[in-house]
């Protein structure tokens, strides 16, 4: 009989064990530009900028509706931007973040955008 308090099961293992810290995959610096990841960003920005600016010369009847286009063009812009710099100027190396999850929730919430 073991005594009040003890138990028979063995302390659970270390997380930290199983679970590695997160890597940055994608260069820093200019070297991005230089990948396939890095291209699309650009694009992201480059196009971007082509819809907000054709979205801002639009009329159209009910301006309400066009403010909200405008707001999500800007901003799914100006994220794409903030990624871009954070990558080069290497900012993805001293902040602890899994950048490879953050890169698909960006790109999925603004999929549902």
């Amino acid at each position: 009989m073991l005594p009040r308090g003890a138990s028979s099961m063995p302390p659970p293992p270390n997380p930290a064990a199983y679970f590695p810290p997160p890597r940055v995959t994608l260069p820093s610096g200019l070297e991005i530009l230089r990948t396939y990841s890095g291209a699309v960003i650009f694009l992201e920005i480059l196009f971007g900028t082509i819809v907000w600016i054709l979205v801002a010369s639009t009329r159209v009847p009910l301006p309400l509706l066009q403010g909200w286009v405008m707001f999500v063009a800007v901003t799914a812009w100006f994220l794409s931007i903030v990624f871009l710099c954070v990558f080069l100027f290497g900012y993805a190396n001293r902040i602890a973040v899994n950048w490879n999850q953050t890169g698909i929730i960006d790109e999925r919430l603004l999929d549902l955008w």
